[in-house]
């Protein structure tokens, strides 16, 4: 063998298999530097993610085969892109809601009416029994000028109405 491969190859060669039986592709697999189990990948976990992720590449990565370096680096990269893409969603989240906040100071204003409307939607909000979880929620599927204005619709019908020609946000007090 020495004399075929050279002294430098002996031992470290790879046999491709003639068919697609696992278990000679585990051979293959195996010297190539795949890990004993998925235990033997180190997989980097960021920080506030779950390794519960982690460990379910690991399994997948031992049963396509992919060594140990190619996996740890795989995971890197995927961490790397991961980061970025939620970076720039919440840098696209933000400039969104700057909008609409512009959107409803410019259908609103920002003078006293403005202020009823928000304290309208206020109030609405705390007899609709909405917390600021639900809101936001609300504010994901419709925005937040609709939100904000449907509030203060639903405030405007839920005040009391003042004495004519007022112009406050709603009855005599106690």
């Amino acid at each position: 063998l020495e004399k075929m491969l050279g002294a430098d190859r002996a031992g470290r060669t790879v046999v491709l298999p003639a068919g697609d039986d696992p278990t000679e592709w585990a051979a293959v697999h195996d010297k190539l530097g795949r890990p004993a189990s998925p235990d033997g990948y180190k997989l980097p976990v960021p920080d506030g993610a779950d390794p519960g992720f982690a460990k379910t590449a690991a399994a997948k990565f031992h049963e396509l085969g992919i060594s140990a370096k190619a996996g740890e680096a795989l995971a890197a990269w995927w961490n790397e892109q991961a980061g970025t893409q939620s970076v720039a969603q919440a840098a696209a989240d933000e400039a969104a809601l700057a909008a609409e906040h512009q959107a409803l100071a410019k259908d609103w204003g920002t003078g006293p009416d403005a202020q009823m409307r928000r304290e309208l939607a206020r109030r609405a909000a705390v007899n609709l029994g909405l917390d600021p979880t639900a809101i936001d929620a609300l504010e994901k599927v419709s925005g937040y000028s609709k939100t904000m204005k449907a509030l203060a619709k639903m405030g405007d019908l839920l005040r009391e109405h003042g004495a004519e020609g007022m112009g406050d946000m709603g009855g005599f007090g106690m």
